[in-house]
């Protein structure tokens, strides 16, 4: 085979048109080795082939083997890089081109943009790419329809709504193209952000403008399975069908899960045209039950119509739906099993002894399979396998919670032990090491790492046993039943709470949740802040824009781990971040003060919330926090019994 000239850039060319893009690297390779000159063109088609394959670090020494200021090898090194995931090499590339005077393009700007998708924090991703599309602007350069939806798409990830709109509206203004990613990352956004009826607003806002495509409605109907809005979700599904669409399996899942919060498990169940049901599906008005007809379910989609039955307490259809599962060559995970069992056996009693007991010894051995199958899996490979470690780690501490209130402890001891290696130990570790690094850039590398972003929570049970391990739990929680009464109270008292005339969810969700706080902080010299007792409710981004509030060095320093959505506004991070925001305006050693703080929660604070006590403790080591909490489903009984009413809205 011909390794130089003309006849190098032919077989390569060759090689990568029947897309053997490995094929190609090792063709370029072999003409270095043999110390052939390699033109620019083969080069470009070489690093392209490492952009299609993943094989950045070959794209790296074939550029510099390059040597050349040419800035289509650049950009595609670039590229090469950002679907690797590897940002830091894009930005460093990127910089390099800036010192070599070779001025980057829009393409450039966008496939740097690219690289931190999936990558760091939240935070980090929408505004590092809002610095690079500011560059564009700086540049004198255009942004692309390119530039847009990436932009968007990232602000999207970071439930950065307000900054998507912005784009958007930027983009409308410059008269750029925006087609429907643009518009999909934007409904997205406003969905995680919770802000589901804006999305929808913006959905039939440019549904006459542009043609959306199924991920515009898919985008649209999620939105509606986040508000529980199971009417609007349908409506848009029929919809779907006059621009002559075919909904997907996404659709189906959203529809399901939007029918599941929404409290109608009839409509959930005859979605998936089980026997009984088309009739009561009339009923409901919620359209004919043959519209998802020919799709195929999967587990998320079971996952839904169990959550749905077992809300509704209609155990009977959750065993069905469970053999259903079984059926279509499914095995059900802990999360499937725990909810059935849940509606069989709703106050943990021995009621319907023997099913339970079946579900009880089908729940251990998927528990424990499970947990072997993650301990098989390095979660840090890829941004896929991190996906699907979160998965199988938030199936198995449901599971573990379901446990611990159907068996005894001597039960499910050996399961226990499994748990605490595999899942608890590893993220008990880093916790500790996030008390004791002083260091803020090494916090930050323990916050990144991986480990904590695969897990959502605990559980109310290990999350009590993980605050007396990292030594946050009160030893005389006196003081808990007063926070928890006036916290009880303003839940009452809440806007939320008044449009829903004593409707309590099922699942805590942001506009449900407070937090009491109380704090005394001292100094050599004596008294320097208190609180007797505060309460602090979760907020939106935009709540902390409009109210001027600009980003502390404590701000930046008690940081949220970003886990399937934004966490930074929970509550907890709030009532801290006041504590420590008084204790720097007042001070400027925080080492050297001492005191104590209490915090209580109606709710179980998440992997997020126990990195950022964490973090205060690392801050203020002299201080000691005490943090107490009651699960939400006991909140939510004690306001039921004090005259509200259960709502399966979650």
């Amino acid at each position: 085979m011909d390794l130089q000239g003309h006849g190098l850039f032919a077989n390569l060319r060759a090689i990568s048109r029947g897309h053997n893009w490995t094929g190609a690297v090792q063709l370029l390779e072999q003409a270095l080795a043999k110390t052939h000159s390699v033109s620019e063109r083969s080069y470009g088609t070489a690093i392209a082939a490492c952009d299609r394959a993943s094989l950045w670090q070959q794209a790296l020494r074939f550029l510099a083997h390059a040597n050349v200021p040419n800035l289509i090898l650049w950009n595609a090194t670039i590229s090469a890089c950002s679907r690797a995931r590897r940002w830091t090499t894009a930005c460093a590339l990127l910089e390099q081109m800036l010192r070599t005077k070779l001025w980057p393009d829009v393409i450039t700007f966008n496939s740097t943009m690219r690289a931190f998708a999936g990558t760091g924090s939240s935070t980090s991703r929408w505004q590092a790419a809002c610095l690079l599309y500011q560059q564009i602007r700086e540049s004198c350069l255009h942004p692309s329809i390119q530039s847009i939806s990436t932009v968007t798409g990232l602000c999207g990830q970071g439930n950065a709504w307000h900054a998507a709109l912005a784009f958007l509206n930027d983009a409308t203004e410059e008269s750029v193209p925006i087609d429907a990613a643009c518009y999909s990352s934007v409904l997205v956004s406003c969905a995680r952000s919770r802000r589901w009826q804006r999305s929808l607003q913006i959905f039939w806002g440019f549904a006459d403008k542009i043609s959306p495509d199924l991920v515009c409605f898919n985008a649209a109907i999620s939105a509606c399975e986040r508000g529980g809005d199971w009417i609007s979700a349908l409506s848009l599904l029929q919809k779907l069908h006059s621009y002559c669409l075919q909904p997907d399996r996404i659709t189906l899942n959203a529809i399901i899960s939007a029918c599941e919060k929404g409290s109608q498990w009839h409509a959930a169940v005859a979605m998936l045209s089980l026997p009984g049901t088309a009739e009561q599906l009339r009923k409901s008005h919620a359209g004919p039950p043959c519209v998802m007809e020919g799709m195929h379910a999967d587990a998320i989609t079971f996952t839904a119509v169990l959550s749905a039955c077992a809300k509704s307490s209609m155990w009977q259809d959750a065993l069905h739906t469970l053999q259903r599962l079984r059926h279509h060559h499914m095995r059900p995970g802990p999360l499937h099993i725990a909810t059935v069992l849940d509606a069989c056996a709703p106050d943990g009693s021995r009621r319907r002894s023997s099913i339970v007991s079946k579900l009880v010894t089908s729940l251990q051995e998927s528990i424990r399979c499970m947990l072997q199958q993650r301990e098989g899996i390095n979660a840090m490979e890829s941004p896929r396998t991190q996906a699907k470690c979160q998965e199988i780690t938030k199936h198995i501490v449901a599971g573990m919670e379901c446990l611990s209130r159907h068996t005894t402890a001597c039960e499910r001891q050996g399961l226990e032990a499994l748990f605490d290696k595999i899942v608890y130990q590893p993220v008990l570790e880093r916790l500790n090491c996030l008390i004791a690094e002083a260091d803020a850039v090494a916090r930050e590398a323990i916050l990144r790492d991986g480990q904590l972003e695969e897990l959502y929570g605990f559980g109310a049970r290990y999350t009590s046993k993980a605050l007396v391990d990292l030594g946050l739990s009160a030893s005389d929680p006196s003081w808990s039943a007063m926070a928890q009464k006036l916290t009880r109270q303003a839940l009452w008292s809440r806007s939320w709470q008044r449009k829903n005339a004593g409707l309590w969810p099922a699942r805590a969700s942001a506009q449900t949740l407070v937090v009491w706080c109380s704090y005394e902080i001292y100094d050599e010299s004596g008294l320097v802040c208190e609180n007797e007792g505060k309460l602090f409710y979760s907020a939106s981004k935009t709540d902390a824009t409009e109210a001027g509030e600009a980003p502390g060095l404590s701000e930046l320093l008690l940081a949220s781990v970003f886990v399937e959505h934004d966490r930074s506004m929970h509550a907890e991070r709030h009532a801290l971040l006041e504590v420590a925001s008084r204790v720097e305006r007042i001070r400027t050693g925080s080492r050297d003060v001492h005191g104590y703080v209490r915090l209580y929660a109606v709710h179980t604070p998440c992997i997020s919330c126990l990195a950022v006590f964490c973090q205060f403790r690392s801050l203020f080591p002299q201080v000691i926090l005490h943090v107490q909490f009651d699960d939400w489903s006991a909140t939510r009984e004690a306001l039921v019994e004090t005259g509200g009413r259960h709502s399966n809205f979650a």
